[in-house]
């Protein structure tokens, strides 16, 4: 069993006293509950399912757990960045069960949030999208799963509003081409790290216009 903090908790066992208060979301890897620490703090606690826990393990040798925080961590770490991504707290590894505590993100899905937004806000949240994508790209960070459910508004403390990625489990498309033929494309350069990053961002930006991408 190994338990491992972010710099900024590791001074606490950080899964040590939690309450889990209720089931907040689940996807394809993980179920999504909402935690409370003994200091009132207000966490996402992720549960991954067994068949994603074998499923990664057959294309990766560091656990679910492990790399979803890493991936996390290496994306908060880019200063820029912080503000549109979910802060990392703990992971947890051990035979029968991971898990990973991350900040618990209050805001609105992105497809909710546009179709009350007005036209200035949906701009600015356009620009700071294609911000985030070119400075975590000039880092060396690519395949972001910018896809609609993937991405919560916020507001900051200027009262703009700001998107904040907090699914990292997914490992990227060309370190882990999906199939054959996308490993070809990568060989032969026709498709790049940054591609998919790019098309996701064409439909973020058609949603934030008032398309259908949701």
């Amino acid at each position: 069993m190994s338990v491992h903090t972010h710099a900024a908790g590791a001074h606490r066992p950080a899964f040590a006293g939690l309450e889990i208060l209720q089931k907040i979301g689940e996807g394809r890897r993980c179920a999504v509950f909402e935690a409370r620490t003994a200091e009132d703090t207000s966490l996402a606690l992720k549960l991954y399912w067994p068949s994603a826990i074998d499923k990664h393990a057959c294309h990766s040798r560091i656990a679910l757990a492990r790399y979803e925080y890493e991936q996390n961590a290496a994306l908060y770490a880019i200063g820029e960045l912080r503000p549109f991504i979910a802060l990392p707290v703990a992971y947890f590894v051990s035979q029968r069960l991971q898990a990973m505590l991350q900040e618990r993100v209050a805001g609105e899905p992105l497809a909710a949030y546009v179709r009350r937004a007005s036209a200035p806000q949906r701009r600015t949240l356009r620009g700071q999208i294609g911000r985030l994508v070119e400075v975590a790209h000039a880092a060396g960070r690519f395949d972001l799963d910018l896809q609609p459910h993937n991405v919560i508004v916020r507001r900051s403390v200027d009262g703009e509003p700001r998107p904040v990625l907090f699914d990292f489990n997914k490992i990227p498309y060309h370190v882990r081409p999906p199939n054959a033929v996308c490993a070809i494309l990568l060989g032969m350069r026709l498709l790049s790290p940054e591609s998919r990053d790019r098309r996701y961002r064409r439909r973020l930006n058609r949603l934030c216009a008032g398309g259908s991408d949701a």
